[in-house]
């Protein structure tokens, strides 16, 4: 059986909705990004933009829209981030830690409970 790929991705949605919940209306972001309200209403039809785009509503609002993107792709696709490799190296060596000191309990139940 062929896995299907969720290309439901929309980065206009995420946009709206950003702007939705925040009440900024398309001619107040017009003023902030210090562009034409046609360019705004008409970046925000379809269901597509293209990057620049959205990296200038990310400055614009100061907020990651690329990182919301991101999310819903799979986990296991690989990052270059460097924040998250430190995270995927903290969690590796926390987990390392958990299993020492798992070991380390198991033996001093044992101690405890061969002198009683």
């Amino acid at each position: 059986m062929k896995k299907t790929l969720n290309t439901d991705i929309d980065p206009v949605g995420i946009v709206k909705d950003y702007c939705k919940k925040h009440r900024i209306y398309k001619s107040g972001l017009a003023r902030m990004m210090n562009i034409n309200y046609k360019f705004v209403i008409n970046s925000l039809k379809g269901k597509t933009m293209d990057i620049d785009k959205l990296v200038a509503f990310s400055h614009a609002l100061q907020y990651n829209f690329l990182r919301d993107l991101a999310a819903q792709l799979p986990a296991s696709y690989p990052s270059h981030d460097p924040e998250m490799i430190k995270r995927e190296q903290e969690i590796l060596q926390l987990k390392e830690q958990l299993t020492q000191v798992e070991t380390e309990k198991k033996l001093l139940e044992k101690m405890w409970l061969g002198k009683g």
